[in-house]
């Protein structure tokens, strides 16, 4: 029987990597947005991918 790990198992997990080349300016945008926003870096670019996302789907 396999050991399971504690912790919850959600319905679709982040188990895939992105990396992006970013310049300072844009890693302090989005270090300054994720402050202002209580969110980490993941959160934020998750949270925007979702705004462009419904704004293109609407069209």
């Amino acid at each position: 029987m396999a050991r399971q790990k504690p912790g919850p198992h959600p319905e679709y997990p982040k188990d895939q990597l992105v990396r992006i080349r970013v310049d300072v300016i844009t890693m302090k945008k989005i270090d300054w947005c994720a402050e202002r926003l209580d969110m980490n870096r993941s959160e934020l670019l998750r949270y925007g991918v979702e705004k462009i996302y419904d704004e293109l789907f609407k069209k």
